[in-house]
């Protein structure tokens, strides 16, 4: 399963069901845009600090993926 922004969003946030779908998903995959994303969000966060430390965490934990363009 590959999270989006939100479900990263939810996953900060201790969110409830995002935990139990996570917990049921055999495979979890972050992308570059999510992450992309979701660190933009943390620029005026006034959580910035912590939630950057719980993002690299999360970044060890499970794969990235890459884009690459076919042709």
């Amino acid at each position: 399963m590959i999270l989006d922004t939100n479900a990263i969003s939810a996953m900060s946030h201790e969110d409830k069901e995002i935990e139990v779908v996570v917990q049921e998903a055999v495979q979890l995959y972050l992308s570059v845009p999510v992450l992309g994303e979701y660190q933009y969000g943390l620029i005026n966060s006034r959580h910035q600090k912590s939630l950057e430390g719980w993002l690299d965490q999360l970044k060890l934990s499970w794969p990235v993926l890459t884009l690459d363009v076919m042709t």
